[in-house]
């Protein structure tokens, strides 16, 4: 079976995979993903040399988890169970070890309210539970699959800049990062307009030294305006980080790219 993202995340890309991979060059080297999140373009590639980042450590320590120890990972979230009591215990924790640390972000990430992940401007993650205790918080084949994929692949957790330090040219590097406007809570930090235009200088360096990006934000005027020089295709994309279902709707998002396809 093929693998796929183990965790929901907001502004993942499996609704528009097909036009993602419609954009990529045919060879390239390591590809890069230094905001991995779910990591949905990662696992429908499965490539064989890759390099993923993200600067959410719980995320990270779940990648890790996944990959090394997934039997472990699988009988740590067997113990817990989905009531409403069990998920404000867990929330409030602070494991001590890497797997229950895992095994704790996934049932939450599961089992919060529209599976969102939200922390405060204290780190805590915060969202309230799902209401529903027919929703399993288990997928074994889900992350035994996700454990294949990434065997052999660099796990970090830091600064993007950082891990754009390490790709080459004729790297592939494939850039989601919260979007200009829209929901940035992934981390206590957030993601203002000044780092948007560091985003775009790394843009530039990427295209210095020869390597393959995409990256993906807003059709905004701010964006569109900040990019100005390189190709940007346009795709209709379904936001569906609201609380009410109704007001879920559909944006304009932005591929922005550095080389002809």
């Amino acid at each position: 079976m093929a693998a796929k993202p183990f965790v929901k995340w907001a502004g993942g890309k499996r609704k528009l995979l097909e036009q993602i991979l419609s954009l990529l060059p045919k060879k390239f080297g390591t590809y890069h993903e230094p905001m991995v999140g779910g990591g949905a373009v990662f696992f429908e590639l499965a490539p064989k040399r890759a390099m993923l980042n993200d600067f959410n450590t719980e995320l990270i320590e779940a990648y890790l988890a996944v990959r090394d120890q997934p039997d472990a990972l699988l009988k740590a979230m067997k113990r817990l169970k989905n009531t409403e009591e069990e998920y404000l215990r867990i929330r409030a924790q602070s494991p001590k070890t890497p797997i229950t640390r895992a095994a704790r972000f996934l049932y939450l990430n599961r089992l919060s309210f529209n599976g969102l992940y939200r922390v405060n401007s204290s780190g805590m993650f915060n969202v309230p539970y799902c209401k529903d205790e027919s929703r399993s918080h288990i997928d074994i084949d889900t992350i035994q699959n996700a454990s294949n994929a990434l065997k052999g692949v660099e796990i970090t957790s830091g600064d993007y800049l950082q891990a754009l330090t390490r790709v080459k040219k004729k790297d592939l590097v494939f850039i989601d990062p919260p979007y200009d406007d829209t929901f940035s809570s992934y981390t206590s930090a957030g993601f203002n307009k000044t780092d948007q235009s560091h985003l775009k200088d790394a843009l530039d360096y990427l295209t210095d030294i020869g390597a393959y990006a995409i990256v993906c934000n807003s059709n905004t005027p701010f964006i569109r305006n900040l990019y100005s020089g390189y190709t940007k295709i346009p795709v209709m994309d379904r936001f569906v980080i609201a609380s009410n279902g109704a007001k879920r709707g559909t944006v304009s998002t932005l591929f922005i790219t550095n080389f002809s396809f």
